[in-house]
């Protein structure tokens, strides 16, 4: 998510902005997998900062200063919040604020107020529901599913999702910020 939303940005708009990524469960510093390096290969600015990438553990002290943290399950925003309480106002995943953000934000002066906004639409319904079924297990309508080990076909597709996903999110936020 992180590289694909600086790639939206672009390179002078990247730099106001403060990116970063951590995983609940890291069993050590990891380079991005073959798949997200072939995503940026393309990239001269993006690619570099793909290879030098390691994951590292989510900690408090990390969290401090972001005015808004997407994360890819309702389990890391859970995590995300035991650790830093103070976040979990701040703190979605990709597909919850992008529901949330469905209807057009108002003109907001920074992140922290479309962080504001996104957090009030919380309690209005906006946000789908899951479905039980009892046949085919199918993640929750606001999780992203880890599929690293899923598979190359599997994770890319994965991939592909979160792309779009990510594509969907900058649009609905930068609309609402001004130039």
């Amino acid at each position: 998510m992180q590289f694909e939303f600086a790639r939206l940005l672009g390179e002078e708009a990247a730099g106001e902005w403060e990116l970063a990524s951590a995983g609940v469960v890291v069993p050590g510093p990891r380079h991005a997998c073959a798949t997200v390096r072939a995503m940026f290969d393309g990239d001269e600015i993006l690619s570099e900062g793909v290879a030098a990438h390691r994951s590292r553990q989510l900690a408090a002290e990390l969290l401090d200063g972001y005015a808004l943290v997407i994360a890819a399950s309702r389990d890391e925003r859970a995590a995300v919040a035991r650790l830093q309480p103070a976040m979990r106002d701040r703190t979605f995943t990709l597909r919850e604020a992008i529901a949330l953000a469905q209807e057009p934000l108002t003109p907001a002066q920074d992140v922290e107020e479309v962080a504001e906004q996104l957090n009030t639409r919380r309690g209005l319904g906006m946000l789908p529901v899951a479905r039980k079924r009892r046949l085919l297990a199918r993640p929750h309508p606001l999780d992203i599913p880890d599929t690293h080990i899923a598979g190359a076909v599997r994770h890319a597709s994965a991939l592909a999702a979160v792309r779009k996903h990510v594509h969907t999110l900058h649009g609905r936020i930068t609309a609402a910020l001004p130039d």
